[in-house]
């Protein structure tokens, strides 16, 4: 079920309906009726049209999760220009090429960020004007016009410039470069409004009297929108802050009277936490997780919910979904309309339980994405033969539910099988004295004549909670009844950090290239420890 109504749509339209319902309740700031969210964006849409922007502009912005980055997004979307929203650890080379590739000549940024643009100003080609949100007590010398969001909005009126389309691209979302260059892709509202029905599959609108959505994940990227247009076509009040917050959450959930949520690598913390008696006396009744913990089952049963999982990405949303996951790998089925195959590399389709790539394509145009801007042999390159190539391995079952094994880049074979490095991570961090892992895969000397690939063994980099004593040694013997013997890592290192991309990913490749054993690898073999 996709809503040919966009979402800037149907909050105008709710507006004139029922102009004093809520649409968003900040909770580090104050509540939003559907009448003054409309309102305002429209104000942004006319302050916008003064400075230039016109339909197919992309503007940039740089904005920390907030309700002035949803007028910015939603106002935009007036004038149907793209918003290229930045992430906020962006700066040097990579936010001068970000700039520069979006070609955005006026450029939204939060007080707190706007230092970061002196030192590249020399390299920025088409910027013209800087709006400010926030103040800043010595502002650098730039080069541009540099105007307040107050000067910005002073004169504008609420009027719409356009009408927003289906097919719009609502934003272009930077997604990761491990290995290159960021690629912006052109995310049409057909993408991003599909996703209330991946996330709580089944859901109808208006179900939950006075239910809420809590979100709080940044708003440069995709999850971080998910949370407006669950509200808006689900009927519910979008509860918003501005960052995850381990101790706030439950109370915020309380409070809030939140019905649903989105929780995006959390899962296992909130787990984690020591067991209250009341943990289930809470309004949550639907929550998506992503990824999918192993003890998914216990966290429906402690906090009194229903879990939902699915497979999806930047470039093609979500594609398959479940809100009875049949395990913990399990990303469900292919949702209405999305055809998912699994191919080799002739894109000839293969049988079920053979590992290949993820390939998507839908019944109807712009649900999936508009391309990569400004990159026209990758765009051809991933859409070869009609279908998109998400880069992902997978698999199907017998009963055609989908299994995201892992990245292609990042799967590695040991022993003549292929090793899941999101399903060890995904283990590892249950540990209670681990916040993070990444697993990569080392040379072996085993050999196997009969194997084409190379042999690799399983490395684990482990970041572990600052007032912990835990071992590489309990963290093996933690492991050991949890995975499958292949799986089960030779090597660990206990590391401070992990490297990242900007939009938080783990590096691996940088993983991968110091994957050596150091005299701070822990070696199970060298330790003389055997698996039987």
């Amino acid at each position: 079920m996709v809503n040919e109504t966009t979402v800037p749509r149907i909050i105008a339209d709710t507006a004139e309906r029922d102009p004093g319902r809520v649409l968003i309740q900040d909770i580090e700031g104050s509540d939003h009726s559907y009448a003054d969210f409309h309102t305002e964006a429209l104000r942004w849409c006319d302050a916008f049209a003064a400075a230039g922007v016109r339909r197919d502009s992309l503007v940039a912005t740089m904005l920390p999760t907030s309700v002035t980055s949803y007028h910015c997004w939603i106002g935009l979307s007036w004038l149907r220009a793209p918003e290229v929203p930045i992430n906020t650890q962006y700066r040097g080379s990579i936010l001068a090429y970000t700039l520069n590739n979006s070609e955005a000549e006026v450029f939204v940024v939060s007080a707190e960020f706007v230092d970061r643009l002196a030192p590249i100003a020399d390299s920025l080609q088409f910027l013209k004007t800087i709006v400010l949100v926030g103040s800043v007590s010595d502002l650098p010398s730039l080069p541009w016009r540099v105007m307040s969001v107050e000067e910005f909005l002073a004169d504008a009126k609420p009027v719409a410039h356009e009408t927003p389309e289906y097919f719009d691209a609502h934003a272009v979302i930077y997604t990761s470069g491990t290995t290159g260059p960021s690629k912006g892709v052109l995310q049409p509202w057909g993408n991003i409004q599909q996703v209330p029905w991946a996330a709580f599959p089944g859901e109808q609108p208006d179900a939950h009297d006075d239910g809420g959505v809590f979100t709080c994940w940044p708003t440069f990227h995709s999850s971080g929108k998910y949370g407006l247009c669950h509200a808006a076509q689900l009927g519910l009040r979008m509860v918003l802050r501005s960052s995850f917050q381990l101790d706030q959450f439950w109370d915020d959930i309380r409070r809030y009277r939140v019905t649903h949520a989105m929780l995006l690598v959390v899962s296992g913390r909130l787990l984690n936490e020591p067991e209250k008696p009341d943990d289930s006396d809470n309004p949550l009744a639907r929550v998506g997780m992503y990824p999918l913990i192993p003890q998914y089952r216990e966290f429906e049963r402690r906090f009194g919910v229903r879990v939902s999982a699915g497979f999806g990405n930047t470039e093609v949303g979500f594609v398959t979904a479940t809100d009875n996951p049949v395990n913990h790998r399990t990303n469900g089925k292919p949702l209405p309309g999305y055809q998912v195959r699994i191919v080799n590399e002739h894109d000839e389709e293969l049988p079920p339980d053979t590992l290949g790539e993820i390939v998507v394509r839908h019944d109807k145009p712009w649900r999936l994405n508009n391309g990569y801007l400004r990159k026209p042999e990758a765009t051809a390159e991933a859409w070869r033969n009609g279908w998109f190539h998400t880069g992902d391995a997978g698999t199907f079952d017998e009963d055609d539910n989908l299994y995201f094994v892992d990245r292609f880049k990042d799967c590695l074979r040991h022993r003549g099988h292929n090793v899941s490095s999101v399903e060890v991570e995904t283990e590892v961090v249950t540990h209670p004295d681990v916040v993070e892992c990444a697993c990569v895969g080392v040379p072996s000397d085993y050999a196997d004549e009969s194997d084409a690939l190379p042999d690799q063994d399983v490395k684990i980099f482990v970041v572990t909670k600052q007032d912990t004593q835990v071992t590489a040694k309990e963290i093996f013997d933690y492991l050991v009844p949890r995975l499958p013997k292949f799986m089960v890592p030779r090597y660990i290192e206990l590391v401070d950090e992990l490297p990242k991309t900007p939009t938080g990913k783990t590096r691996k490749v940088e993983l991968r290239s110091n994957a050596v054993v150091g005299p701070t690898t822990w070696d199970r073999k060298a330790e003389g420890v055997t698996l039987t």
